[in-house]
């Protein structure tokens, strides 16, 4: 993950085309600019796309003539600095008042199939073990996976040995 401090700032107009290309995971400049409120011409739409390619912040590939622009960083990854930000800033630093907020703004009840649900994605996203439980049932028997979690300051290691050749 990113630190916050290390993301450049951007302007409105970045902000809005890294927010079309995390929802699309990827955009020519044309459906950019349809995405965009307001579009400016072609020209301006790719000026900061280089201004982004220049910050490192998006990557692209040929498409036969045209080109396919799609952010540097995950989505996923993206969205954990991003809430961790929005916590950080926002709710002390505190999960619960966050978790609080989105429950308070949310206009339908939930129900007790949700909470349940909610109780145990938490309870699963708690545990440190969690994500290599996920994963190395995937793996290859010969790979050795390594699967870090940071967690508290602390990292967290599972470890999938290879097998002995036979």
């Amino acid at each position: 993950m990113t630190n916050a401090a290390e993301t450049p700032a951007l302007s409105r107009r970045e902000r809005q085309v890294m927010d079309i290309l995390h929802r699309r995971g990827g955009a020519t400049v044309a459906e950019i600019m349809e995405d965009l409120p307001d579009p400016p011409t072609y020209s301006a739409v790719r000026s900061v796309l280089r201004i982004l390619s220049e910050k490192a912040l998006i990557k692209h590939k040929e498409d036969g003539p045209r080109y396919i622009y799609y952010p540097a960083e995950p989505t996923e990854s993206a969205r954990d600095d991003m809430l961790a930000h929005v916590v950080r800033t926002y709710f002390a630093g505190s999960p619960e008042q966050a978790v609080t907020a989105l429950l308070r703004m949310s206009d339908v009840d939930i129900e007790d199939a949700e909470v349940k649900r909610l109780r145990d994605t938490i309870r699963r996203a708690r545990h440190p073990l969690y994500y290599a439980r996920l994963l190395l049932p995937l793996a290859s028997p010969r790979l050795a996976i390594h699967v870090l979690r940071a967690r508290g300051g602390r990292r967290v290691s599972a470890f999938r040995t290879q097998r002995p050749e036979a």
